[in-house]
């Protein structure tokens, strides 16, 4: 298959050396015999694109390449499909999940599983993983299947369903991506000339840019896709359907209007374009779904009623209650930060079009970029429980991208809460003399002001005579043989030594923060070496029976970490860890324990060793929120954190925060 040929070039690009037939294998999940056979192949496409295939005994493969533009454009769209975040079909599994579900998904006929597997090269059993998770996916986007004996599988559904399945089987969304070894039945609703594709992208985005509608550019990129697959579609006979209570609703809003825009300066310059009434309609609803609205305009007085005449009653709504929701559930109030509620109205705008119009539960392909919020696991949970509140009261499907939507909320009012800050006294040292110090203190003052009270200047021999419970550390131009007090001390010199000041911050200025008090107790923080993992449902009992008193609690703590990994999206597993955010209104106790496995263990397929558990009563202090939150980021996102962890429990937490606060 093409894409194992493409995998094993974009592994030996990104190598720092030759790879082996065996690491080879155990990168892309495949035998080392199954890599040895690929390399014919291998070697055909590299001089295809530029480059060479070179292999050495006892130290592996390699390559060279020959002419650098051919190779880079080539490798430019690996790079694309390699940027997928949320790909659980890995390597080959993803090219067979892609393969088959954009056939089930374009094909109006019923496709046998035995003719799938004849074209796919592979045995009935190895296909029947990737089609269930291919039924999966076209579940997520409401189509239907049957499977009749003898003629095999067909997929079914509305049609802007399928449009908008099409769209995100795509999959790398980004307006350079080629499709690769796509299939006939996919690749004709794509049809279009590369440069052609690139002017109907530039007229929407005018339109776009001139309507002050705003989406991100992901979602930019997959609106010219949908727009390739109307056209098709439509030329083919494939109409749309639409209920005439929508039809007459959105036509009232400034959606359609620039829908309506969109599709006339199209007809303007491309044949296919002149469609009926239906078609823009819908893409109107599209458009609202994927919106991206500033809280500003749900701020009062900006008349968001009038801008979303559809979507701001019942948003406004939930600006409101899920602040309540999370303030009784969880102990944190989130209304300290003014703009919370209109910040949640906003995110809601374009959740509520998605369930009004049946365009919710679609399962995304992300990049590393578009889901970083999701390393923050503590605004994961809050996000989590927000989604369990809307899903229960909406009883619609919560797709990866509403809790996304979500986290990145929950992110920014925790980030924009400001820890305490005690103003620091400095004794102020210069070997220049007294007044040597008056340029120090001008340049601390002029990039650290708000973290200074009083400089006091002092000759390094009369500290002796001072009270120095009175001041906070010693800033000094001398060597460190010299200094013999109590407080702490750093370097600081007239003439500016490179990162000094950074230095001066790094060591002193930044205990003027005050998280003291904010982080769990030194007592409550555990490590556990050689832990018998099993399976996440294990665990859950394992956690629960250890934190809940009685059955009730016990049943209700498994329900809830079950719930939580249902809504389908966990953080980072780059430091091999996952992590359980716990709840103290069900324990009734703080606990942060750090699990050390035994042998390496699987968690919602991603590799681990190690299991972090945190439960802290939140105290409705949006401090003790952040601090938390830097803290379980920092640990999570670095094995080299994890391992400190093992070392010295006491003060790593501790550490972690001053460490996040370095970084801003």
């Amino acid at each position: 298959m093409k894409e194992r040929v493409d995998n094993i070039i974009y592994q030996l690009a990104g190598s720092d050396g030759p790879l082996t037939a065996d690491g080879l294998g155990k990168k892309l999940a495949v035998s080392s015999r199954t890599i040895k056979a690929e390399m014919a192949e291998v070697r055909i496409e590299l001089k295809r694109v530029g480059a060479e295939l070179l292999a050495k005994r006892n130290e592996g493969y390699s390559l060279i390449v020959k002419d650098k533009q051919a190779f880079d454009d080539f490798y430019a769209q690996l790079v694309l499909r390699a940027s997928i975040m949320n790909n659980y079909y890995v390597l080959d599994g993803q090219a067979r999940f892609l393969y088959i579900t954009r056939k089930l998904v374009s094909s109006s006929r019923y496709v046998r599983i035995e003719d799938l597997a004849d074209e796919m090269f592979i045995s009935r059993s190895a296909l029947q993983k990737s089609l269930t998770e291919a039924m999966f996916f076209l579940k997520s986007f409401h189509l239907e299947w049957e499977n009749r004996k003898g003629l095999g599988i067909r997929c079914y559904g509305r049609e802007y369903h399928v449009r908008i399945a099409m769209t995100e089987l795509f999959a790398v969304h980004f307006h350079k991506a080629v499709l690769n070894d796509a299939g006939m039945e996919y690749s004709k609703w794509l049809e279009c000339d590369f440069e052609e594709r690139q002017k109907i992208r530039h007229i929407f985005l005018k339109i776009l840019r001139e309507s002050g509608l705003r989406t991100s550019d992901i979602n930019t990129q997959k609106i010219s896709i949908y727009l390739l697959i109307v056209r098709n579609r439509c030329n083919a006979g494939y109409r749309l359907w639409l209920d005439r209570d929508c039809m007459e609703e959105v036509r009232h809003t400034r959606e359609y209007e620039i829908a309506g825009q969109i599709f006339y300066n199209l007809s303007m310059s491309f044949e296919g374009y002149h469609l009926m009434e239906e078609e823009t309609v819908f893409l109107a609803v599209y458009l609202m779904t994927l919106e991206d609205v500033s809280y500003r305009l749900c701020l009062k007085g900006q008349n968001p009623e009038r801008r979303f005449p559809l979507q701001y009653k019942e948003a406004s709504v939930y600006g409101r209650t899920l602040l309540a929701h999370i303030r009784e559930t969880l102990r944190i109030d989130f209304s300290v930060n003014g703009k919370a509620e209109y910040m949640l109205t906003a995110c809601m705008i374009p959740i509520m079009a998605q369930f009004r119009y049946e365009l919710n539960g679609f399962k995304n392909f992300w990049y590393h970029h578009e889901n970083y919020t999701m390393r923050s696991p503590v605004a994961l949970k809050i996000a989590r429980v927000m989604a369990g509140y809307i899903y229960q009261k909406e009883k619609k499907a919560i797709s990866s991208s509403i809790l996304l939507k979500l986290v990145g909320v929950v992110y920014q009012i925790v980030a924009e809460q400001e820890y305490d800050i005690r103003r620091m006294k400095l004794l102020l040292v210069s070997s220049s003399g007294i007044d040597g110090n008056e340029v120090n203190k001008m340049r601390l003052s002029s990039r650290y002001g708000r973290f200074i009270e009083s400089y006091t200047f002092a000759e390094l021999y009369e500290i002796r005579g001072m009270n120095t419970k009175e001041y906070d550390a010693v800033l000094f131009d001398m060597t460190n043989a010299a200094y013999n007090y109590d407080l702490p001390c750093s370097t600081i010199h007239i003439i500016p030594i490179q990162k000094e000041l950074d230095g001066v911050f790094n060591k002193i200025l930044l205990k003027a923060y005050q998280i003291s008090g904010l982080l769990p107790e030194k007592g409550k923080i555990q490590v556990y070496w050689d832990f018998a993992y099993e399976n996440e449902k294990q665990f859950f009992q394992f956690i629960s029976f250890r934190h809940c008193a009685d059955a009730d609690g016990q049943r209700k703590m498994q329900r809830i970490l079950i719930e939580d990994e249902e809504l389908m999206t966990h953080c980072s597993m780059s430091s091999r860890v996952a992590v359980i955010i716990g709840e103290y209104e069900i324990t009734g106790s703080e606990s942060v324990e750090l699990y050390c496995l035994q042998h390496e263990g699987v968690w919602s397929n991603d590799k681990i060793r190690y299991i972090l558990y945190v439960c802290v009563d939140w105290k409705n202090d949006l401090k003790r929120v952040k601090a938390v939150e830097n803290a379980v980021y920092q640990l999570t996102n670095d094995e080299k954190n994890l391992k400190a962890f093992e070392e010295d429990k006491d003060s790593i937490m501790e550490e972690m925060v001053y460490q996040c606060i370095r970084s801003v």
